[in-house]
């Protein structure tokens, strides 16, 4: 009710805060002091940043309004943090150029690769067929070439095909025929399949695995269904068609732009940075509480530890040999720590020649986009909307983190909060949740895809979390006053037991949580204060640094001013489901799709209420 009650008031009360449809300018949904906020960025991060409740129609209105607040919130923050010169500090500075390499190499990409693929009709009615009929196969397989030709003559001499295949050691494995559907094998090998009768067999294949030869042994062809499904079939289709044409593309495309070119990097460094990480992953394999296949991932304070250990003069040593701007050793080292390297644990023997890939990939990355930016592909529309989208989301950040050391709690305040208590005996809502965090965007996804396969929180928790002090309790916090933990326990408080939050972005990383408790305020005698005498400390720090926080936001508000056209708000069309999406870019890396924040919407009223007596 609060939501819907804040609408109303907007709409009737103060009427000063809101435009005529396309006064702040044709697609723009709010205007912040100079900065603008477009009906299609609001779409983008509105549908792609979960929220609760979000598939309550009757809510919709006021979760848009709400979630405009908190965009609004982030743009004033980053403005007042590009002013006091944090978009000229090292940490931005390098985030925004990673971040625009990879859109620029994805416009790249767009262009050299994805825009050319063009799919005939011929190709879609012979997908369409196949799509519609499955195989069943056997195989036989040898890594040897040598081996599997002889097999192949012995088949051409009239062995039987069973004969063979029962005294292969893959006979175990093949006691009923594999499934083989459209989409699941590489085309050539899927021509060769298609286009075999009942027990005729391939000649022999080679794939990255080894040599095969494959056995068709029967063919079923199932009836489409209805109009939904031929156009379900079609996009899949269509798809797969599309994949195989782009991977033709992109190999040829590398084999041109490659060809030639060498880049070497420095040995000695490279020996030194994977000694270092060897350290780094044992320290945590023997100190952390890893379950069997967490991966073993590089995180910024494994960067400080790094960095310090190498020393200034070390950073500055050239460690990728371009021809023109080298890179640093240091620039990789935090490379590899925004591209989140990680490692299986029991690949860890592995580890070198998976930082030789590390740095190959990077050196082919590089070059990408040294060729986009020749192109001044940095400077396309699209490009530079994704980019200033980021770039304020990290200035936002950045100046919020400077808050959180702002805050001191004397002795003094902690005995007054404890003799409220004395006179009040009042404890604030508890709730108890079970949690996941993770700092992988690709794990947030698994986690998501499970519990909404019905997966036990419990036992999701204990798979992926990375917060330690949860883990003996099997994700579980246990019952904690609302007040605590940050943006956990403001939306928890909001939240019913059930509900599922998430992801939500944190300092350590991405957490999901479901609230699986609540115990309402209630009155009783206070226990001693040394005994509360931390829990009232965190609450107090907690409070000031809110009410801190939120007459900062309103501050920054009244120094930029903000301007909402409630129509166009109104009009933008959303959906009522939940999504998190993983973006995938062209030529390599990935990232969320937009980025994630939290509610922020407790300045506005104090803000309104403040511009009401001014006028």
């Amino acid at each position: 009710m609060k939501s819907i009650a804040l609408a109303l008031i907007i709409t009737s009360a103060f009427s000063f805060l809101i435009f005529p449809q396309n006064q702040l300018g044709k697609g723009i949904v709010a205007k912040v002091g100079n900065n603008v906020i477009t009906g299609e960025e609001f779409s983008e991060r509105y549908e792609f940043t979960p929220q609760f409740r979000k598939q309550i129609k009757q809510m919709r209105n006021s979760l848009k309004l709400e979630f405009l607040y908190s965009l609004v919130a982030e743009k004033l923050w980053a403005d007042e943090s590009a002013i006091e010169g944090f978009d000229t500090t090292e940490a931005i500075k390098f985030a925004g150029e990673q971040i625009e390499k990879m859109y620029v190499r994805d416009e790249l990409f767009s262009r050299e690769i994805k825009d050319k693929v063009q799919i005939s009709d011929l190709e879609l009615i012979r997908g369409t067929a196949r799509s519609n009929i499955k195989l069943k196969v056997n195989f036989l397989f040898s890594e040897d070439k040598e081996e599997i030709f002889n097999l192949y003559k012995l088949l051409n001499e009239g062995v039987p095909f069973d004969t063979i295949l029962f005294e292969s050691p893959e006979m175990d494995e093949q006691k009923t025929a594999m499934d083989i559907v459209f989409g699941q094998m590489e085309e050539n090998t899927e021509d060769s399949l298609y286009s075999l009768k009942i027990n005729g067999y391939t000649s022999p294949i080679l794939t990255p695995d080894g040599w095969y030869i494959f056995r068709l042994v029967n063919r079923f062809e199932s009836l489409m269904g209805n109009q939904k499904d031929i156009a379900d079939a079609g996009n899949n289709v269509k798809k797969t068609l599309e994949a195989r044409k782009i991977n033709v593309l992109v190999n040829e495309y590398y084999r041109k732009f490659f060809n030639g070119l060498k880049v070497d990097a420095d040995v000695s460094l490279f020996k030194s940075l994977y000694n270092k990480l060897v350290g780094v992953f044992e320290y945590k394999l023997k100190n952390y509480q890893l379950k069997n296949k967490q991966l073993l991932s590089f995180e910024p304070a494994d960067v400080l530890q790094i960095e310090k250990e190498f020393g200034t003069d070390s950073l500055k040593k050239i460690f990728i040999k371009f021809d023109k701007d080298p890179m640093t050793l240091g620039t990789f080292i935090r490379i590899l720590a925004f591209d989140v390297f990680q490692i299986k644990q029991e690949e860890m023997p592995k580890l070198r020649a998976a930082m030789n890939k590390k740095v190959r990939e990077t050196i082919e990355r590089e070059l990408l986009a040294r060729e986009a930016y020749r192109q001044k592909l940095n400077f396309v529309p699209s490009v530079q909307h994704e980019v200033k989208m980021w770039r304020e989301n990290y200035l936002s950040q950045i100046l919020q983190n400077k808050f959180l050391d702002s805050v001191n709690v004397t002795q003094e305040e902690v005995f007054k909060e404890y003799q409220k208590l004395e006179k009040k005996a009042d404890y604030p809502k508890e709730v108890n949740i079970i949690e996941i965090l993770t700092d992988s965007i690709e794990t947030c996804q698994k986690i998501m895809n499970e519990i909404e396969s019905g997966a036990d929180m419990h036992k999701v928790a204990m798979k992926y979390t990375k917060r330690e002090w949860t883990k003996k309790n099997n994700g579980e916090f246990g019952y904690f006053p609302v007040t605590m933990f940050g943006d956990i326990g403001k939306i928890a408080r909001k939240l019913q037991v059930g509900e599922i939050y998430g992801p939500l972005k944190l300092s350590e990383g991405y957490s999901i949580f479901k609230v699986i408790g609540i115990r309402d305020s209630m009155s009783v005698p206070p226990a001693p204060f040394e005994q509360l005498k931390e829990q009232l400390e965190r609450d107090v720090s907690f409070r000031k640094l809110k009410l801190k926080m939120t007459n900062y936001t309103v501050s920054l508000a009244e120094k930029f001013g903000v301007g909402i056209d409630m129509d166009y708000l109104q009009s933008i069309d959303v959906t009522d489901v939940n999504m998190f999406g993983i973006r995938f870019m062209g030529f390599g890396g990935k990232t969320v799709a937009v980025p994630i924040i939290a509610p922020n919407t407790d300045w506005v009223d104090i803000w309104l209420n403040r511009k009401s007596i001014i006028q």
